[in-house]
């Protein structure tokens, strides 16, 4: 064998490693790429779950503090008495108007328009355009 030929021989074994070795990096890749970002995912999802449960908390905290509220005889009330203007027996309700001209002011309506010739009128009913 010839050097050429030789040197021809080891070119080709160094690509087949390269290419061996390029295809064993891209399986170490892939091998440990989706579980890294299936992970990363699910990291991101379990913050968001933290924090959704953190604001239901609050809001479940504050639905109870109202209900405990409603639940008492003094509350209901005076929700009766100022929502629905309910009264106890023997007592009278009185409502209160406002005085006459004490309400909002109504727009002025424009004058109407001056009456046109009956020329106009007509010459209009002719032509389309102006």
């Amino acid at each position: 064998m010839n050097a050429s030929r030789l040197t021809l021989l080891a070119g080709h074994q160094r690509m087949r490693r390269l290419f061996v070795a390029g295809l064993v990096v891209a399986g170490i890749l892939f091998t440990f790429a989706n579980p890294a970002r299936t992970w990363y995912d699910q990291r991101q999802e379990i913050a968001a779950a933290i924090e959704r449960n953190e604001v239901l908390d609050q809001q479940n905290r504050q639905l109870q503090a109202r209900a405990d509220l409603l639940a008492t005889d003094a509350e209901v009330e005076r929700l009766a008495r100022a929502e629905y203007g309910l009264v106890k027996p023997g007592e009278e309700a009185f409502g209160i108007l406002p005085a006459p001209g004490s309400g909002p002011k109504l727009p002025v309506a424009p004058p109407p328009p001056k009456p046109r010739p009956w020329w106009q009128s007509a010459r209009d009913t002719m032509v389309f355009w102006d």
